[in-house]
């Protein structure tokens, strides 16, 4: 009897894993030919690291180590694979992408089942009339579903985010497994089995994004909540326990930050127009943001790049120091309350603790949605645990299917935008009209698109949008894509006016690239060689200025050179039709010459 029962409980698990794979099939399948977008084009399409063409060592430790970033080889090793089987072809890359979200919510399903069970056998009671398996499945499939999530799914780069969390609560499932199991005192082996995959799987979320560096915390916290009864008094393997976690800690703190942490913190700043306390500031503001997307995550509200207000002052806006005060009451109303609402108190914290890193000190962008990939997870528990305390379960299971189908809409809608460049950054402008990074990437999209006229537009916008934030001097963006479309119409003179600032300060080999080819045009060739030399001494595995430059140099006869530069080029991205055809014609050329 027992083996069949648990035959049909591997049956009944299976059968929620389909589940979860065809809801998100059907929510993500209009996004399998979406474009790179944004980071995509610089961590995949232009990245020649991950560039594998054989399954090898060498390849692998590659793409593993000297892609960017380069801290994070997991996921670089993940992107390096999709290229070797398709290329850029993007359908694999968002079929890879989508089946990580499925599997992010089943071991999420998997890790409140086995959460639920400790704390239903323990000190805290589950609302009447719902069983462990019945909160986690609602629980993970409300998860599922929440619009914001696309940013970690569709935006292609985001699997940093997404495959992270994947391997971090499989760790968690994997600890609260083995701690059942040793409190139980089963097989060895079996404890240990779990313990080893919790360790690997940390070690695995790690190595893919920093923010797993968290997970000891949660480990402890859960130890302390649901092991310990939060009791202070602890035994010498707990002890041993805690030292390791802080170990760890530490040492994935180092790993990211350095042997100068502070350092390292304060001179990301140099290239933000926020500083450090402003940051700090704004993030009150934006964290309690994210709880309004948990409560109303409308495809209206959604963003990739959003241009948020910074905040100046505690009362510039007075938003900030509402936002702080109300950050500082949940969080004491949380650890007061964490014995009479056990579940409640750790569902917050996990919320609060996994925002600690990208919401906190560390100068990188303000507000990014995909960031509530992991803070929700819990929040979504927490959901459905005081649905199920209001109120009668028919009534509860009614109004939870409301939002499953509304959040499903929400999502189906903001994946159609997600279908098209121009429609992509026409979205993301339209809601942050005073954004300049969106205003530039528009002009890309309608240059791609064949709409030169609207493309010139939108640079400058977004040349005028960034002079207005006081960063005329240090955005060269717009201005390397406005001569860039300005080069394409032949209008030579008007695209070296425009890179002018920023030919005498080598900033950008792209900057660089454009003068070299407007210059080129012009037949100034010796001034044109002079940039394609800066271009390459700014960015060595610029593969078109090295091809760029070799058709230059066989002009001045320094044929030679030019070779060395094609083969150069051909080096750094394989394929590449151009340096390869010029190659040849030179190689031919040579030959009719020595003839």
């Amino acid at each position: 009897m027992k083996d069949l029962m648990t035959k049909k409980q591997y049956r009944i698990i299976f059968g929620i894993l389909l589940f979860f794979g065809a809801i998100t099939a059907i929510l993500y399948i209009y996004t399998l030919h979406s474009p790179f977008l944004f980071d995509d084009l610089e961590y995949i399409e232009l990245d020649p690291a991950i560039r594998l063409t054989e399954l090898s060592w060498d390849g692998l430790k590659t793409a593993a180590f000297e892609s960017r970033p380069k801290h994070r080889p997991i996921v670089n090793i993940s992107f390096a694979i999709n290229y070797y089987f398709h290329q850029y072809n993007v359908t694999g890359y968002h079929i890879a992408n989508i089946a990580i979200h499925v599997f992010c919510a089943f071991f999420l399903f998997l890790f409140i089942r086995v959460m639920l069970e400790r704390t239903q056998a323990g000190q805290t009671a589950l609302p009447k009339q719902t069983t462990p398996s019945m909160i986690a499945f609602l629980a993970a499939l409300l998860w599922l579903t929440y619009p914001m999530h696309t940013g970690a799914v569709t935006y292609i780069v985001q699997r940093m985010t997404s495959l992270a969390v994947m391997f971090y609560i499989l760790s968690m499932w994997l600890y609260v497994a083995g701690r059942i199991s040793w409190q139980q005192q089963e097989r060895p082996f079996k404890t240990w089995a779990f313990y080893a995959g919790c360790i690997l799987s940390g070690l695995l979320a790690l190595a893919t994004k920093e923010n797993a560096a968290t997970l000891p915390v949660i480990i402890l916290l859960f130890e302390w909540f649901f092991f310990q009864d939060l009791r202070i008094r602890m035994k010498k393997n707990h002890i041993l326990l805690i030292s390791g976690a802080v170990l760890l800690l530490t040492g994935a703190s180092l790993l990211y930050l350095g042997a100068d942490p502070f350092h390292r913190v304060l001179s990301a700043y140099s290239r933000r127009d926020f500083t450090l306390p402003q940051r700090v500031m704004t993030e009150w503001r934006v964290i309690v943001y994210y709880i309004s997307l948990l409560i109303w995550p409308s495809s209206s509200r959604l963003n990739l790049d959003y241009d948020y207000p910074l905040s100046y002052s505690p009362t510039d806006p007075m938003t900030t120091l509402v936002s702080f005060t109300a950050l500082i009451a949940l969080f004491v109303m949380t650890i007061y309350s964490a014995r009479r609402y056990r579940l409640i108190s750790f569902c917050i914290l996990w919320f609060l603790a996994n925002l600690a890193i990208e919401s906190s000190v560390i100068g990188i962008e303000i507000i990014f949605e995909h960031r509530t990939y992991l803070p929700f997870m819990m929040l979504c528990l927490m959901i459905v645990l005081l649905m199920f305390q209001a109120g009668k379960t028919k009534l509860v299971t009614a109004v939870f299917s409301i939002i499953i189908l509304t959040f499903s809409v929400w999502t189906f809608q903001r994946n159609m935008v997600w279908q098209s460049a121009t429609a992509f950054w026409e979205d993301c402008l339209r809601k942050s009209p005073s954004d300049y990074r969106a205003a530039s990437n528009l002009g890309i999209a309608y240059g791609n698109a064949g709409m030169p006229d609207k493309a010139v537009f939108e640079y400058r916008k977004s040349i005028q949008l960034a002079e207005m934030r006081g960063m005329g001097k240090s955005y060269y963006g717009a201005r390397n894509n406005l001569a860039e479309e300005l080069i394409r119409q032949n209008r030579f003179e008007e695209a070296l006016q425009v890179l002018e600032p920023f030919l005498k300060k080598p900033v950008h080999a792209g900057i660089h690239i454009n003068a070299g080819a407007a210059l080129t045009r012009m037949g100034r060739i010796d001034e044109a060689v002079v940039q394609y030399r800066t271009a390459i001494t700014i960015d060595p595995g610029s593969a078109e200025a090295h091809n760029n430059l070799g058709v230059l140099l066989i002009h001045k006869g320094e044929y030679a050179a030019a070779i060395s530069h094609f083969q150069t080029a051909l080096r750094l991205r394989p394929g590449y039709s151009s340096a390869a055809a010029n190659l040849q014609r030179l190689s031919g050329l040579m030959r009719k010459m020595e003839n």
